[in-house]
């Protein structure tokens, strides 16, 4: 299964169909943490329908984490709603890590065009010990990534 937005509509592709599901007549979204699954409501043929979305089968290079489909969700298809212009579908990633014994990593990607100074960043901050062992590891979302290091 492949997600994408384009002229505010919803499209997926399964198997050798795409399925387009506008976003204006979608009328809620309800996420399962437990089960890693969204279920989204849109009004079809006049009639309520519900799409569920497995987040195990959803192949898109943004997912990268849950978090980041839920990101996705709720930022492009709500800016696709209210733009009804296309939403990129790559992204661009950034990485530094600073070693001095132990290391901080630092781990962004944000929607193709976007400026390092824009807050659209999602950043991992990992912190390990000198040993290799995670202290911690932290996802901040709607970040710049010029200002990483006061995160």
């Amino acid at each position: 299964m492949y997600l994408r937005v384009n002229n505010g509509v919803l499209i997926y592709r399964q198997f050798d169909r795409d399925v387009k599901l506008p976003i204006s007549d979608m009328t809620d979204k309800l996420y399962d943490n437990d089960t890693k699954t969204v279920a989204i409501t849109t009004i079809l043929n006049s009639k309520p329908r519900t799409f569920t979305f497995q987040y195990s089968q959803i192949q898109r290079p943004i997912f990268e984490t849950w978090n980041s489909m839920v990101l996705w969700f709720d930022t492009y298809v709500k800016i696709a709603t209210a733009t009804s212009t296309p939403i990129p579908l790559g992204n661009i990633r950034r990485s530094e890590t600073f070693y001095a014994p132990s290391y901080i990593s630092y781990l962004g990607f944000a929607p193709d065009g976007s400026l390092e100074t824009d807050a659209v960043w999602t950043i991992t901050k990992r912190v390990g010990s000198a040993d290799g062992t995670i202290i911690s590891n932290v996802q901040y979302l709607l970040k710049k990534w010029t200002e990483r290091n006061l995160l």
